[in-house]
C-alpha cells in the first residue's frame, strides 16, 4: 500500500509538472506582452436551429484549471494561444470572457460572452452563458441587460438552480424600487442556500439575509426585518455591515439597549483588533 501511494504521489507531482511546462512554454511562444485578442463577430443562429457539436480543445481543461486556481495570467495566455487557431471555438470565447470577468474586466467580457453565444456550437457550459452575462453587465453599470440576461437564465428549466442568480435578480428589482419582487427573489435565494445544507453556500447567501432585512426595513416590517438581520450575523458574527443594521433596526423599535450592544459591536468591527489603526475614520 505504501509503494501505491507513493507511485500515486509521483504520478501527481508529474502531471502537475507537466500542466506547468505547458503553460510555460506558452508563455514563450506567445510572449507576455502581447496584447488581447478580439472575439471573432458572427451572425446569430437562426433561433430553433439545432446546435451543432464540434471537436474540442483539451487545452482548455488546462485553462479552467488555472482559472480554478486565480492563475488568471497564465489562463489568458493559453486561452489567447487556442483562441488564436481555432478563433471560432465557442468554448474558448466563453473561458475567455469567464477569465476578463475574474479580473472585473466585465464590459470587455460582454463580448466574448456574447461572441459564444453567437455560434450555433453546443458546450457544456452554454446554458451558463446568461448568468455570467447578467453578474457582468451588473458590474458594468447595465441594469437593463442584466435584468434580461439573469431573467433569460431563471426561466431556462434545463439549468441547474443557483441562489446567487436570485439575488443577483433581487438587487435588480430593488435598485429598482420593486420591493415586492425584490423580497420574493430573496427569499428564494435564502430557500435555496438554506435547502442545501451547505454551510459555506449558506453563509455566501448571508448578504442576501441583510438585503432582504433592508427591503423589509422599506416596507416598515421592523420585527421581520430584526429576524432577518439577526440569522445573517448567525452566519456572519463579524459582519460589520450586519450589525449596524441591527443597531438602527433596533432603534427605530425603541430598543435602546439592545442597539446600544449592537452599536457596540459594529463599533469594535469598524476600528478592528486592538493596535490597528487601518480602520480609522473615514
Amino acid at each position: 500500500m505504501a509503494w501505491t501511494c507513493s507511485r500515486f504521489q509521483a504520478f501527481s507531482c508529474w502531471h502537475r509538472l507537466a500542466v506547468w511546462c505547458l503553460v510555460a512554454c506558452l508563455l514563450n511562444l506567445v510572449g507576455c506582452d502581447k496584447k488581447s485578442s478580439s472575439p471573432v463577430v458572427k451572425e446569430s443562429p437562426t433561433p430553433g436551429a439545432p446546435l451543432i457539436t464540434v471537436v474540442d480543445d483539451d487545452r482548455l481543461e488546462v485553462g479552467r484549471q488555472l482559472l480554478r486556481a486565480g492563475k488568471l495570467r497564465e489562463a489568458d495566455v493559453l486561452f489567447e494561444t487556442v483562441l488564436s487557431q481555432r478563433p471560432d471555438l465557442a468554448r474558448a470565447n466563453f473561458y475567455k470572457g469567464l477569465m476578463l470577468q475574474q479580473r472585473k474586466s466585465h464590459s470587455i467580457a460582454l463580448g466574448w460572452y456574447q461572441a459564444s453565444l453567437d455560434s450555433n456550437q453546443n458546450f457544456p457550459e452554454r446554458s451558463t452563458v446568461p448568468y455570467f452575462m447578467a453578474w457582468s453587465a451588473y458590474h458594468a453599470g447595465n441594469p437593463t441587460q442584466a435584468r434580461a440576461h439573469i431573467d433569460r437564465f431563471l426561466a431556462d428549466p434545463e439549468v441547474r438552480p443557483r441562489a446567487d442568480a436570485n439575488y443577483l435578480s433581487g438587487l435588480l428589482h430593488f435598485d429598482a424600487d420593486r420591493l415586492d419582487d425584490a423580497e420574493a427573489e430573496f427569499r428564494a435565494a435564502i430557500e435555496r442556500s438554506e435547502a442545501s445544507n451547505d454551510l459555506e453556500q449558506m453563509q455566501d447567501m448571508t448578504r442576501a439575509w441583510v438585503r432582504h432585512a433592508d427591503v423589509l426595513n422599506r416596507l416598515g416590517r421592523d420585527s421581520e426585518a430584526l429576524v432577518a438581520i439577526n440569522r445573517a450575523i448567525e452566519l456572519d458574527p463579524d459582519l460589520m455591515e450586519a450589525w449596524f443594521r441591527k443597531y438602527t433596526i433596533l432603534t427605530r423599535l425603541g430598543d435602546e439597549p439592545e442597539a446600544l450592544i449592537a452599536r457596540t459591536r459594529w463599533q469594535e468591527l469598524r476600528e478592528g483588533p486592538p493596535g490597528n489603526d487601518s480602520s480609522g475614520a473615514e
